[in-house]
């Protein structure tokens, strides 16, 4: 699958390469910078399985995977810009900001995210997913999804005093594209409407595990972590518990979504 989002990236931008190369070349290379640098494809690869376990097709759903990636490219640069986590490396190369300066790197940003809603538009332009899938992705990047939460982030400071502030902070920042990804796929595949409740709560579920583990990796007693309230042993148990209900969500679902239990099984077993 995740061969199949690369092409379908890669086909886009060369499409769209005598386009945003009028304006500016280096823009495009900024961007295709970061896309193409080594991303594990978590999100598109979880969207694209759900559509396939629902019996959707996966060139359908393949324009939402890659507006997906698009999104989750863009919250990267700007999370490492100096304003923001001030990093210098991602995945093991130089930061967009450290390459192409920082005005180029925040350009880079904005044109992924506003590029993922051409891409729905065009793809999507005669199907009826369209408005929910624009809705839905706009609801999960935006103010009271990922963007809210990184705010949430920024303001806490060091005033976090609760498991239920970092939750409802990681739900935003981290977990609400992942909730998007599974539930997208029930509007991309014929009839999923009927498990559309039980695959949110999978990608909640999805999200809330997938931070707990960042936690877990990184190690830092920080009061935005959950190791900082609840230590290692009691960290490590919270995540064993969102992954034993993330399972028996799975199990609620039809027969081909079990597949699913592999993101479950990769998120438990991962080193980075």
């Amino acid at each position: 699958m995740i061969n199949a989002i690369d092409s379908f990236l890669r086909a886009h931008f060369q499409m769209r390469k005598d386009s945003i190369g009028a304006h500016s070349p280096q823009l495009l290379e900024s961007m295709e910078y970061s896309l193409f640098n080594g991303g594990k494809r978590f999100r598109p690869t979880l969207s694209l399985t759900t559509v396939q376990g629902l019996g959707g097709e996966i060139e359908k759903a393949l324009p939402w995977a890659a507006a997906l990636e698009m999104v989750h490219t863009y919250s990267l640069i700007h999370d490492d810009l100096p304003c923001m986590d001030n990093d210098d490396e991602r995945r093991g190369q130089p930061t967009n900001h450290k390459k192409y300066g920082e005005a180029l790197a925040l350009l880079a940003g904005d044109a992924l995210l506003t590029e993922s809603f051409l891409v729905l538009g065009t793809y999507y332009a005669q199907d009826k997913a369209l408005p929910h899938l624009c809705a839905l992705l706009g609801q999960a990047s935006g103010a009271s999804g990922m963007v809210g939460g990184q705010a949430m982030d920024m303001s806490f400071g060091e005033s976090i005093d609760s498991i239920s502030q970092i939750k409802k902070m990681h739900a935003g920042k981290t977990g609400a594209l992942i909730s998007a990804a599974v539930e997208g796929a029930t509007w991309l595949a014929p009839g999923a409407e009927t498990w559309r409740l039980q695959l949110k709560n999978l990608g909640d579920q999805l999200g809330l595990a997938f931070q707990i583990k960042d936690d877990l990796l990184d190690m830092e007693k920080d009061p935005r972590s959950y190791i900082y309230h609840l230590g290692v042993e009691g960290t490590q148990k919270a995540l064993a518990d969102v992954h034993s209900a993330a399972t028996k969500t799975i199990t609620q679902l039809p027969e081909g979504c079990r597949t699913l239990h592999s993101f479950v099984a990769s998120n438990a077993s991962r080193d980075k």
